[in-house]
């Protein structure tokens, strides 16, 4: 379980808004953003709004990569509190 913590800091996820005008890629443990990429034609309310559909995308593919590693490595195990 700890080699699979270590593999999640070094897994880079990415996501980006629904016209990937912004992508954003952070650590699998999502403790480091690792870039961000915005169109340059973006500014004011729509920026505001790419960036944040951009941001829920990536947290959600680190999610469920991040749950798909850590159950391969429970490999079925019926641990209390992990929920695959």
């Amino acid at each position: 379980m700890k080699q699979a913590k270590k593999d999640l800091e070094k897994l880079e996820v990415s996501g980006s808004n629904s016209d990937g005008s912004v992508r954003i890629v952070i650590s699998g443990d999502m403790n480091t953003v690792k870039s961000v990429s915005i169109s340059e034609n973006l500014s004011g309310n729509a920026l505001e709004h790419a960036v944040a559909e951009a941001l829920a995308n990536t947290l959600e593919n680190v999610k469920q990569e991040s749950a798909r590693r850590l159950s391969d490595v429970a490999g079925g195990l019926n641990l209390p509190g992990m929920n695959f």
